[in-house]
């Protein structure tokens, strides 16, 4: 029973779940975490039963936060690797935007301008391609 206890910790009709971060590594609230997990498929049934039954929430709706607490503790592997495979392609695909932009500037195809534009970071110019769609 000391799992299911540890399990629950407050994520049941929790009003201040990022509390526990400082103001500075808090991001903006993913809606989709607070959805209500539908039983469309074999699969989310049983799910949500599971986690329903363990977390016992007051109004009978298990979200998708609930359920990714439950796989943290239940099955920590399986949420560590799409999170590592989740953390290489986007660090990969970092890399490869820096390297792009970098071989863009060397050959001239945009140009930096002296002034950034502070809402959006590094201003650029470039002349439109074809491939490019008007906004």
């Amino acid at each position: 029973m000391a799992e299911i206890k540890w399990l629950t910790n407050g994520m049941v009709d929790n009003t201040d779940a990022t509390s526990e971060f400082p103001p500075e590594a808090q991001q903006m609230e993913n809606p989709d975490l607070t959805a209500t997990v539908e039983k469309v498929n074999p699969l989310k049934e049983w799910l949500v039963e599971y986690v329903g039954g363990i977390l016992k929430p007051k109004d009978g709706n298990v979200t998708v936060e609930m359920i990714i607490h439950a796989m943290g503790v239940e099955f920590p592997e399986f949420l560590l690797t799409v999170a590592e495979e989740n953390w290489m392609r986007g660090y990969s695909q970092a890399l490869h935007d820096a390297e792009m932009g970098q071989s863009l500037i060397d050959d001239g195809t945009i140009q930096p301008t002296t002034e950034a534009d502070t809402g959006t970071g590094i201003d650029v110019t470039a002349e439109a391609t074809e491939n490019d769609e008007e906004a």
